[in-house]
């Protein structure tokens, strides 16, 4: 009998087997969501009204005690049924039924449901309480209006069943009362109106899983005939991935957002020939414009249906006569350059009559293209660490931020491609040349005035060969010079004022008159400013480490799971293992520490900022600090801490990056969307 050879088998259909094992891998994730949380939460509806208060008592439902009743008033036809709370204790018993009857003001029962104590045994809102849903036939959906009567009760034959009804101990609903006892009482039982279910969530979820599985399809097959360049993947899982994360993360749940859509409203209003603001400096929207707000800032399964229902709807505010209303915020002092993709973006949306969610869909998206053609161009630049730039570049952080309105999509864009641009000069088998040198200063310019601190990324350009003779090293560093001249210029023209409060008087916030630290009260005590920067870093350096590597997205709202962080920062580590077949570059020990050096300066530049503008000066911790900050300076800490002794035979295929950043990037969106639908009753 001919013996297997395990290592054949495995080259020949080692890549196949692996696509197969990720296909089955993202189909049982997708069933698995869509059977429990997707599934149940669609079958739950939108609160309407709801009466309830913190301070309330238990009133057990027992047959001795007789019925619980509760009048109430329905003068809405959205209304579809009633949610009502129940508290149960650890002893619940399972086998006790509670009867619960909706009858109309003289008594006459029209509806009745019977639920089982097992069906209580959960949580919804803490360990105890589980609010039931109980619905009108759909038929009746609409017409039941006027004044009714709930009432619960129980025929179990045990003493204590443990199931009660939350009582407030005032009177929360003005229209009703309620009986308890037999005694006729203002003291009302918790309860809620509810609205239409979110059935609407399962055709989208279906609709989404099945894009995402049909697209991984198409790539494994792409990957098994004939392996796409590495910037070519980058860009097909950029724009993949980021237009399923601007969809499933609506507008105004990235931090500050509603400050950035402000701003691009803004400069589009000028560059169309609009009116941009008000007499008070804030700025003029359409009047439909504000029908999905910073409201939406933590967004829930109400949010989606919003953001969903709304998406192909036109603007109705009077097209070329359209109505403008003040929006609730001025736009913020940040050069137009930030925000050029979004901007444009949202001046052809408003050209072209989208409405409100369209036009911020329009604006991200464009975002999500400057941003993903910037790190293509970095890719395809760079003569060496292509996988490093897309592994870093595609975390969903990075994602998030590249898809939103914020001028981070800009900052990350321009400094990925500035430090690939530089790497080649440095490492690559090309002499510098004034063409270089003039990109550079071009894209240091765009760069540097949006956030000040990351000029510091033009440090390492001192590493650019300069040549023998002493023509070619002056000219080296003239074009150098030049380049960091370009960004000093740019900030001048364009951040007077920012910096004229850093080095000024202590300065006042508008709204709550705190005074913030200056360069002149640290200068006064420099060794409680050392405190302050090291109470910082021993208390928050976690923190700043998760979000440096995405553990949250939103609002810091949704937890990304460990094993997804864990997989990017694996496969971050073995894009930098250099190898023995001269395709790769191990950085010399004096490179890695500048580019250490650089990343802490950009550390040290960040947390200046932060606190001469958002700590007040008797704080012991500078405010604001986040992890994402420093992602633009990310691939320069990478290439400092290359691991220079390990080594393979030769790099890994694209195959070997592409599986598991798609499964990771997949249940990430699954993550985020579970995490959202849970919200919102």
């Amino acid at each position: 009998m001919k013996k297997i050879e395990w290592s054949n088998l495995w080259k020949r259909y080692g890549k196949l087997f692996a696509c197969l094992m990720v296909f089955g891998l993202l189909v049982l994730g997708a069933v698995t969501k869509y059977k429990e949380p997707i599934k149940a939460h669609s079958e739950r509806s939108e609160k309407i009204e709801e009466y309830k208060n913190k301070d309330y008592k238990h009133v057990e439902i027992t047959r001795e005690g007789g019925p619980i009743l509760q009048s109430i008033h329905i003068d809405n036809p959205k209304v579809t049924g009633i949610g009502v709370r129940f508290w149960h204790s650890e002893e619940i018993k399972l086998n006790a039924l509670i009867h619960v009857s909706f009858k109309d003001a003289a008594l006459n029962e029209l509806y009745a449901w019977d639920v089982p104590g097992n069906a209580l045994n959960g949580s919804q809102n803490n360990d105890d309480i589980v609010e039931y849903y109980f619905y009108f036939d759909e038929a009746d959906q609409g017409t039941v209006q006027g004044d009714f009567v709930l009432e619960i009760s129980t025929e179990s034959l045990y003493e204590e069943t443990n199931i009660c009804v939350c009582q407030a101990e005032e009177d929360i609903y003005p229209q009703g009362q309620a009986t308890v006892n037999g005694k006729t009482t203002p003291l009302d039982i918790h309860f809620s109106l509810r609205g239409e279910k979110f059935l609407f969530i399962r055709p989208l979820y279906l609709g989404l899983m099945a894009v995402l599985i049909f697209a991984f399809i198409g790539l494994a097959v792409w990957l098994l005939i004939k392996p796409p360049k590495i910037e070519v993947l980058f860009l097909c899982l950029s724009l993949l991935f980021g237009t399923v994360i601007l969809l499933v993360l609506p507008p105004y749940c990235v931090p500050d957002e509603s400050r950035h859509i402000n701003t691009t409203y803004y400069y589009s209003s000028q560059l169309i020939g609009e009116e941009a603001t008000d007499s008070e400096g804030r700025t003029l929207v359409r009047s439909r414009d504000r029908d999905y707000t910073q409201h939406e800032m933590y967004p829930s399964i109400i949010s989606y249906k919003r953001f969903f229902g709304n998406f192909f709807r036109m603007d109705e505010s009077g097209g070329e006569k359209a109505v403008f209303v003040s929006n609730e915020e001025r736009p913020l002092n940040i050069p137009v350059i930030a925000y050029l993709p979004q901007v444009i973006g949202v001046s052809l949306a408003r050209l072209l009559g989208f409405g409100n969610v369209l036009l911020l869909t329009m604006g991200r998206f464009f975002g999500l293209l400057f941003y993903s053609l910037m790190v293509y161009l970095a890719i395809k630049i760079t003569p060496y660490f292509k996988q490093l730039f897309m592994m870093i570049a595609l975390m969903p952080i990075c994602l998030e931020l590249g898809a939103s309105f914020s001028y981070d999509c800009t900052i990350l864009g321009l400094s990925f491609l500035f430090i690939a641009m530089a790497l080649r000069l440095i490492y690559g088998e090309v002499k510098a040349t004034w063409r270089d040198f003039a990109a550079l200063s071009i894209v240091m310019a765009w760069m540097a005035p949006v956030k000040v601190v990351y000029i510091l990324i033009g440090g390492m350009l001192i590493f650019i060969p300069k040549g023998r003779d002493r023509k070619t090293k002056r000219n080296t560093w003239i074009g150098i010079f030049t380049v960091l001249l370009a960004g000093v210029a740019a900030i001048l023209l364009t951040r007077l004022e920012a910096i004229s409060t850093m080095t000024g008087a202590a300065h006042l916030d508008e709204q709550g008159g705190l005074q913030y630290y200056t360069l002149g009260t640290i200068l006064q005590d420099p060794l409680r400013f050392v405190g302050v920067v090291f109470n910082t870093f021993y208390y928050e350096t976690d923190f700043y480490l998760e979000g440096l590597i995405g553990g949250y997205l939103g609002w810091l709202d949704i937890r990304v799971q460990t094993y997804i962080l864990a997989g990017f920062v694996i496969l971050i580590w073995l894009s930098l293992l250099p190898t023995r077949d001269g395709k790769s570059l191990i950085l010399p020990v004096g490179h890695r520490l500048l580019y250490a050096f650089i990343f802490l300066c950009v550390v040290g530049a960040v947390m200046l900022a932060l606190t001469f503008n958002f700590t007040p000066n008797e704080d012991l911790l500078i405010r604001g600090m986040q992890g994402r900050y420093f992602l633009p300076a990310f691939p320069l800490l990478a290439l400092a801490i290359q691991p220079t002794r390990m080594e393979r035979k030769k790099q890994y295929e694209t195959i070997t990056y592409a599986l598991p950043t798609y499964a990771l990037l997949f249940f990430t969106c699954l993550k985020a969307v579970v995490t959202i639908v849970a919200r919102g009753y």
